[in-house]
């Protein structure tokens, strides 16, 4: 607890010391912030002749010595080393998890205990203004140490809190830890966007334990390499994404929809259109992407909810309910499902079903509860609408 006391200590006092631009070399650090920096590794990506392809950052998130990067850092890679700040080498064995939508990736690597050190990631979401850390490798030898401060940040559903920071950031950095002031990881940086301004985003970290696909390097490479012959419906996904991230939903509707199209679409392309879509108040679109969604992911809960949403938009009572209450099937402690399946059964004058729903959010201890209490106190009986 000391160890860990003085580590946070010595962050705070750096950045109070360090303009928003500064960055450093580990070894002019001061020593408990060096070894801080000791999670963090460079990526390396060969392609199936050895030939090098990309470098990027990543860092130990538990002791078995797994480690998590930006998709971006691997895509199309046959192999992969990574490279700690004691300068050994370890070859990644297995790529445990992908995660398309949030742009990061977990492998495995082997590493010996002696040499792990894994970050703590943090259970509080960042906000806009608080200062922000990152540690990485911007040239491939080099790793740095570099201030930052959120610009903005923009909550998502099924995605989390990402992050907006707009100062310049070094591509080699890609894949790098975002810190706060208490040494604690709070995302991962994942996409860089140079338009007016350079715009640098990070996916919330709670995001990996979402991630699924699970593969082996014995069995095929990391991803498909890109479409030589023009944009790829991976690319569009990726673009589309940045601009939801950026929360410019009618740019993102327009690259989600061309990766809905591919020949290989995935859920998550048709949820995050199906997302926008229902934000631009297009609803019947927005179920039709997330009926889609759920043909290829039938267990998809925030889908599930989400349909359920749109159709209430519609006026679908059978379908929204239906819709709401797979999703708590699914997920038995989705607040957000018990809240509007409540106010759906007061739409179709089942009282007693939004009562129990109000009883359920009641022992969940979610603040919802006394909003749907506050409905049920005013609800009057209705006439039942025609159902369409």
């Amino acid at each position: 607890m000391k160890y860990r006391i003085s580590i946070l200590s010595c962050v705070f006092l750096y950045l109070v010391a360090v303009n928003s631009t500064f960055a450093q070399g580990v070894e002019s650090a001061p020593p408990l912030f060096k070894q801080l920096s000791s999670s963090v590794v460079i990526v390396y990506t060969y392609d199936k002749a050895g030939k090098k392809l990309s470098r990027g950052s990543g860092f130990f998130i538990n002791d078995r010595g797994d480690i998590l990067t930006a998709r971006s850092v691997i895509k199309g890679a046959y192999s992969v080393l990574i490279k700690t700040t004691q300068n050994k080498s370890y070859v990644a064995d297995k790529l445990l998890a992908v995660d398309q939508a949030g742009g990061i990736v977990r492998f495995s690597t082997g590493t010996p205990p002696q040499d792990v050190q894994p970050l703590l990631m943090s259970e509080k979401a960042t906000s806009t203004g608080e200062r922000i850390v990152i540690i990485g490798s911007p040239d491939g030898d080099v790793f740095s140490i570099k201030k930052n401060v959120v610009m903005a940040s923009n909550t998502i559903t099924g995605m989390g809190t990402v992050l907006q920071f707009d100062a310049p950031f070094p591509p080699g950095m890609i894949g790098s830890p975002v810190l706060n002031i208490r040494g604690e990881v709070v995302g991962v940086a994942t996409m860089q966007y140079f338009d007016a301004r350079t715009r640098n985003f990070a996916t919330p970290c709670q995001r990996v334990v979402l991630a699924d696909s699970p593969a082996t390097y014995e069995s095929e490479p990391f991803m498909a390499p890109i479409d030589p012959s023009g944009l790829s419906p991976d690319d569009s996904f990726q673009k589309g994404m940045y601009h939801l991230y950026a929360g410019e939903k009618e740019k993102a509707v327009t690259y989600l929809k061309k990766a809905s199209r591919s020949r290989t679409p995935s859920a998550d392309a048709f949820f995050y259109l199906g997302l926008c879509l229902g934000d631009l108040d297009c609803h019947r679109s927005a179920a039709e992407a997330f009926r889609e969604t759920l043909r290829l992911k039938p267990k998809y809960a925030d889908a599930h909810r989400l349909l359920g949403m749109s159709c209430g938009k519609l006026g679908l009572r059978r379908d929204e309910i239906e819709a709401y209450r797979e999703a708590i099937r699914i997920k038995p402690d989705d607040a957000c499902a018990h809240f509007f399946l409540g106010l759906a059964c007061l739409q179709i004058n089942d009282k007693e079903a939004a009562i129990a729903e109000y009883a359920f959010l009641k022992e969940l201890g979610s603040h919802r509860a006394d909003e749907l209490n506050r409905h049920i106190s005013e609800y009057k009986s209705l006439p039942a609408p025609p159902q369409p």
